[in-house]
């Protein structure tokens, strides 16, 4: 399900921003600007038959310059908040991800804008397939002989 996540958040970003996510350790170097998306605080169990997670997407945005363009760092955080202004956004394969909370904090020693997004993602039921199998009203059908 994370990856449902990331994908969509990767494709929203480029779309939005023409700006590059970055797909590997940012301890790596890359160029500049490029958001990172990373995902933490990751809890999984079940509601009923589905799949739940809960867990916080931080999406790293990197400014043109690492030494000045704080003022960047504004422009991008208001972008993110108008993109991101509604309590869902809905990823073009029509998946619509529910937004709990969004923070943001910058950081002008590295000119970093870091937005952190929590989730909560419920997985699509899909019924099991029983092959041949009988269902139970026609197994109760045979025997009364209808």
């Amino acid at each position: 399900m994370l990856e449902i996540a990331v994908a969509g958040f990767t494709e929203l970003l480029e779309k939005d921003f023409s700006i590059p996510v970055i797909g590997k350790d940012i301890q790596e170097s890359f160029p500049r600007p490029a958001f990172v998306l990373q995902t933490e605080n990751i809890e999984k169990d079940k509601i009923g038959l589905l799949d739940h997670v809960n867990f916080d997407l931080e999406i790293y945005y990197y400014g043109k310059s690492r030494n000045s363009g704080y003022a960047e760092l504004y422009t991008i955080m208001q972008k993110m908040k108008n993109l991101l202004s509604h309590d869902r956004v809905i990823f073009s394969n029509g998946y619509i991800m529910p937004i709990e909370e969004i923070e943001f904090l910058l950081n002008r020693k590295d000119m970093v804008l870091l937005t952190t997004l929590k989730l909560d993602m419920v997985d699509e039921y899909t019924e099991p397939e029983y092959g041949n199998t009988a269902m139970m009203e026609e197994l109760h059908t045979r025997l009364k002989g209808v």
